[in-house]
């Protein structure tokens, strides 16, 4: 009778085991990093799982159905969970579920990739063989009276409310990622706060019509790559034939050319980067900076009458968190994405990377005689598992990543190449400056076997390509107004640089007077301050799941890098041109140094 009686706890704690093995297995590499603290929030998680798998278990005495639907949900939250981890390789959680509310079809996408059919077939047939177990044996025992059931929930309750408050101060590296309703409630919760102000999505700025408006000479192209290296482009030194025609079209027009030796992104996130960019602002600003300010565009047809604006991306802007009403604007005139025009998905979340340059074409052939343009072009085709048609396949090396990879930036290459030639069809090329570069780069396993762009920061994952295309006809006539010295510009190529510089450069072009707000970032074609700082940051709230906020500081020869894990913060300084990080020299660096580099981190994190 004792056995019979509490049968299903027994049988309740068997299972809640198994999903503790199972989770702790996928958190092994994670686990030797865990504090005390950080343990017990992770075992008051599992109790919080184990009451759930308990209450719904005896629900089948007079539930069945319900108990059935509710377990049955609760296997599709594991199985989402587990496609997660092996399609990403980062662990899931609470921002899992907020990428299943936000995009359900790209979900459904990651869970085919993340699992194969073996593992579903085994996962559901281990949860059918329990169920029909239950079932089996439902009648077979003395039912939990509705008191303890009441009490039951009220604990699990409390514990999820504990595993709430915690969430305050980190974020969700100690749940368990089976711990199915506290993952989705927050999910849910994240889901809703985009739909705040202070997150990429509406956004409310004011900025008054100028009564006068200017007449501009010439176009500008703002091309933004998605994981693109310099370490693998030939005019970065590398020695194969990756993007032939673009490094000849550099050749071709060097004195027209800046190619800028030493950039970095604002984020490895392109979440982040890409954004913030387009505001020309910088991360460690906050969120909130980007529900109040106008993007680029805004800003030109604000000022100009006769510069018609475009936003062309083989991206799915309407799964990535509300890219689609971050981007919009009445003031832009041309808006294409991968939904707009039902593309195909070739990548993640993106289109072939040609549909770009067609969508452009009908752009350009839109424009009036009197007309100039700015255009956003955003390629994604170089981001992971990276795209290229079997056509353009030239790289057959061993390694599949690297193979994928510059086959992916070759195919980049005949791209860029079609839009030099729409430009020259057009007539276009000899009043059209073109600006280059990425959100960030790609490591490949060069820097202690890391892949991705996740992580501590390094050279791999946040140094990018950038160069700036003015033709001579376009820099002598701003020059005429003591815009463009091409002496102090090449002076700038072998310094620091950033994304964040992108939009001032862009504004000094246009004669339009640089806002307060853009503090991090300078005119290239000014002089810049040899000691400034350039910052790089991914931290809480951009869909990290590992927890670990990443602060950078690049000045003169300098890289710094913070990593705050586990309430501690780690310091880190290199030389700039030391790629591979080989030597940490934050010990022997001066007091003053370290107390400023301190400082500002403190300032970051908080």
């Amino acid at each position: 009778m004792f056995i019979n009686k509490y049968r299903i706890t027994l049988f309740s704690i068997f299972t809640a085991i198994i999903v503790l093995i199972i989770d702790l297995q996928i958190r092994n590499n994670y686990l030797s990093q865990f504090s005390f603290t950080d343990m017990f929030f992770y075992i008051i998680s599992f109790i919080s799982e184990l009451l759930l798998i308990l209450i719904l278990f005896s629900l089948f005495d007079k539930q069945k159905i319900l108990a059935g639907l509710l377990i049955s949900i609760y296997l599709i939250v594991i199985i989402t969970s587990y496609s997660f981890y092996f399609y990403f390789n980062t662990l899931p959680g609470i921002n899992t579920f907020a990428f299943l509310f936000l995009s359900p079809e790209n979900s459904i996408s990651i869970i085919n990739d993340g699992t194969s059919i073996f593992q579903l077939i085994t996962i559901v047939g281990i949860i059918a063989i329990i169920l029909a177990v239950i079932y089996k044996n439902s009648g077979k025992y003395k039912p939990y009276s509705k008191i303890m059931l009441a009490i039951f929930f009220a604990v699990f309750v409390i514990l999820n409310l504990v595993l709430n408050n915690n969430l305050k101060f980190k974020d969700n590296r100690t749940l368990p990622f089976t711990n199915a309703v506290f993952s989705i409630k927050q999910g849910f919760t994240e889901y809703k706060n985009y739909e705040q102000a202070d997150k990429i999505g509406s956004r409310s700025y004011n900025l008054p019509e100028v009564k006068s408006k200017k007449k501009s000479a010439f176009n500008i192209i703002l091309i933004m790559n998605e994981g693109l290296s310099p370490f693998y482009l030939m005019e970065y030194d590398y020695k194969f034939a990756t993007d032939s025609c673009i490094n000849s079209f550099i050749n071709k027009n060097r004195t027209d050319i800046f190619l800028f030796d030493k950039a970095f992104s604002n984020s490895t996130v392109t979440a982040v980067s890409v954004p913030f960019t387009l505001a020309g602002v910088n991360p460690v600003q906050g969120k909130h900076q980007l529900s109040n300010i106008p993007l680029v565009y805004e800003m030109l047809e604000n000022n100009y009458g006769n510069v018609a604006t475009s936003v062309i991306t083989s991206w799915s802007y309407d799964e990535l968190s509300r890219y689609k009403d971050y981007f919009s604007s009445e003031k832009l005139d041309y808006f294409i994405y991968r939904e707009k025009i039902n593309a195909p998905k070739v990548v993640d979340m993106a289109a072939d990377d040609s549909l770009i340059i067609n969508e452009f074409s009908k752009f350009a052939n839109s424009l009036k005689k009197s007309e100039r343009f700015f255009t956003f072009l955003h390629f994604s085709n170089t981001h992971y598992p990276y795209y290229c048609p079997e056509k353009f396949k030239k790289f057959h090396f061993e390694d599949e990543l690297l193979n994928n990879y510059l086959n992916s930036v070759n195919y980049l290459d005949k791209n860029i190449d079609r839009l030099f030639k729409v430009l020259e069809g057009k007539n276009l090329m000899k009043n059209t400056i073109i600006i280059f570069t990425s959100d960030h780069s790609e490591s490949l396993g060069e820097h202690i076997k890391e892949k991705g762009h996740f992580g501590k920061f390094s050279a791999f994952k946040n140094k990018i390509p950038m160069w700036i295309y003015v033709p001579d006809e376009i820099k002598s006539k701003i020059e005429s107004r003591g815009g463009i010295k091409a002496e102090r510009v090449r002076k700038n190529t072998a310094l620091p640089v950033s994304n964040n510089d992108i939009i001032p450069t862009i504004l000094d072009l246009y004669n339009i007077k640089k806002p307060e707000y853009m503090k991090y970032g300078s005119s290239l074609f000014n002089k810049l301050d040899t000691a400034r700082n350039l910052y790089v940051y991914n931290g809480k709230g951009e869909n990290r799941t590992d927890s670990k906020e990443y602060f950078g500081i690049i000045s003169a020869d300098k890289y710094f890098v913070a990593a705050y894990e586990h309430e501690d913060i780690s310091y880190n300084l290199y030389r700039l041109n030391d790629f591979y990080q080989e030597h940490n020299y934050w010990k022997k660096t001066l007091q003053s140094d370290r107390t400023a580099y301190i400082k500002k981190t403190k300032e970051v994190f908080k």
